[in-house]
């Protein structure tokens, strides 16, 4: 049976636990929700979110050095891959989460190659996914 390599970093998340998450303290919580209301950032807040954009505050925006851009293709705002969870569709080894044993993705450019299936999985450029 052949398995896609997001099947496999699933298969490998459930034996790990679950996504990891950044606790803020209540301070950095607080200032934390009032960053997120206040530049509209589209996050869903649900407690399995595939991101961790708690992460990306407190060692991004609290240390003034967002590292966020508009992305000139589909202008929406995109963040580093740093904090994507192994449940994020485009998830690679640019990510603190990656771990050996997961998928062999990794950005060349604007496409996602997953050296794994042998292939490229993203391009940005052309705004799509490939399954």
């Amino acid at each position: 049976m052949a398995y896609n390599s997001n099947e496999l970093d699933q298969a490998l998340l459930s034996l790990q636990g679950q996504n990891q998450y950044t606790t803020l303290n209540p301070y950095e919580e607080q200032y934390f929700q009032a960053w997120k209301r206040l530049h509209n950032i589209p996050f869903a807040d649900t407690g399995s979110d595939d991101y961790d954009m708690r992460g990306y505050f407190k060692n991004q925006v609290l240390q003034n050095r967002d590292a966020s851009s508009i992305n000139p293709i589909d202008r929406q705002i995109h963040y580093p891959d740093t904090y994507k969870q192994p449940t994020h569709e485009s998830f690679s080894r640019e990510s603190q989460y990656w771990q050996p044993g997961m998928n062999e993705r990794e950005w060349a450019g604007n496409v996602l190659i997953d050296y794994t299936l042998g292939k490229v999985i993203n391009n940005a450029a052309l705004g799509r996914l490939f399954k």
